[in-house]
């Protein structure tokens, strides 16, 4: 039995664990569910078969996070058109108290649907916990735990790519960065500290550093914010977007008039996608 697969078989029992130790909120996971569909991984790497060999489609993987001994989950969608030939990926980030889920099954379902149209992968990691702000300490937090928490969130994000990047064959040229309010808030984190892996990001109703412009200045952006969003104020973007135009950089704003903090998203996305689909990185520039 593959790692991969063992902690797919895992993962139920590890959470269970996390809940009853006081780590993680019960929240919505599916006890019954998760535990049938670990029997059924099981089952198959019994009779030596990879349940996701070859599999298209959308899918939930986990994977051991070295430095929390914890099982974490990630779901993947695989498009009909895979063939094992380098293909784009797009790493989705969700919002603040939702799950790795949110991006597959929120939003209309609408980005399986367009990961599917342009024959990209499309991989969305938990982030460690719901509120763990992908590696960004904008929120201020100081406490060990905070720390170590927001550090593993950031992790988290890393290992999925690595983990997708060692399951499919990724081109390494075309890996995007998605996210939606505290996604967003990640993904310029990410995309500043991290500016070689990726090859355009998209961010919805974010906020971020103004100065971190310089560091995400060969990455085009791809930024939506309604000006009556009451939950992260349109200022968080307009200061990113000038601080981007004005360091030249390739950025696509979109403000929507009267647009609030979610409604802004679905009636962008099929145009992010499109952004994110003529975005390349140049020859010798693919992220290591």
């Amino acid at each position: 039995m593959s790692d991969g697969v063992r902690a797919d078989v895992l993962y139920p029992v590890d959470y269970i664990r996390n809940v009853n130790r006081g780590r993680a909120a019960i929240g919505t996971f599916r006890v019954a569910a998760e535990l049938a569909s670990a029997e059924d991984i099981a089952a198959a790497a019994r009779a030596r078969k990879d349940p996701f060999d070859g599999r298209t489609g959308d899918m939930e993987r986990h994977y051991s996070l070295a430095g929390a001994n914890e099982v974490m989950p990630y779901r993947v969608y695989v498009p009909t058109t895979y063939k094992g030939r380098p293909t784009p990926l797009v790493i989705a980030l969700h919002g603040l108290g939702v799950t790795e889920d949110s991006f597959f099954d929120s939003y209309e379902g609408l980005p399986p649907q367009l990961a599917e149209k342009y024959g990209f992968l499309l991989a969305a990691p938990l982030g460690f916990r719901v509120d763990g702000f992908y590696g960004s300490a904008i929120m201020g937090e100081t406490d060990a735990a905070s720390r170590r928490k927001i550090e593993l969130s950031e992790k988290d994000v890393l290992e999925v790519v690595r983990m997708m990047r060692a399951l499919y064959q990724v081109d390494t040229a075309r890996v995007y960065l998605i996210g939606h309010s505290m996604g967003a808030i990640g993904t310029w984190h990410l995309a500043a500290k991290y500016p070689d892996l990726w090859a355009g990001v998209a961010a919805f109703s974010g906020v971020g550093s103004p100065a971190s412009a310089e560091r995400m200045k060969a990455i085009p952006q791809f930024v939506v914010h309604g000006d009556a969003d009451g939950t992260v104020n349109v200022s968080g973007s307009r200061t990113m977007v000038a601080a981007m135009n004005k360091l030249g950089m390739t950025v696509t704003y979109i403000e929507v008039p009267g647009g609030g903090h979610n409604d802004v998203v679905v009636p962008n996305l099929a145009r992010a996608f499109e952004f994110l689909a003529s975005q390349q990185k140049a020859a010798g520039a693919a992220g290591r």
